[in-house]
C-alpha cells in the first residue's frame, strides 16, 4: 500500500528548529540531521505501521544518530506527522 504524508505545520516548526540549533553548531552537523530526518521519513513511507503505537494513536520513529523522534499517526492511506520532538527537552 503506496502512503502519502502530511506534515503539520507545528512539525515543520520544529524541524526547522533542529536545523537552526545545529546550523549553529556546523554546516556538516545540519547536513548531517537533514539527511537522517528524510532518511527516516523514507522509512516511514515504506511502512508506517511497523512503527510501535505509544500513546492515543499516536506512532514514534526515531531519527538515527539525532535525538529526535517524529510522532505521526494513520488515516486510511496518510501519515499525518504532528510534531519532530527533541528526546531531551520537556515538552
Amino acid at each position: 500500500m503506496k502512503f502519502d504524508i502530511k506534515f503539520e505545520e507545528n512539525s515543520l516548526h520544529d524541524f526547522n528548529s533542529g536545523l537552526v540549533y545545529y546550523q549553529l553548531i556546523s554546516e556538516g552537523l545540519v547536513e548531517r540531521f537533514n539527511d537522517e530526518f528524510w532518511i527516516c521519513i523514507e522509512k516511514l513511507l515504506e511502512n508506517p505501521r511497523t512503527f510501535q503505537m505509544r500513546y492515543l494513536n499516536i506512532r514514534i520513529v526515531q531519527v538515527d544518530k539525532f535525538p529526535f523522534s517524529i510522532h505521526f499517526f494513520i488515516e486510511e492511506n496518510t501519515i499525518y506527522v504532528q510534531r519532530v520532538l527533541h528526546n531531551k527537552r520537556e515538552y
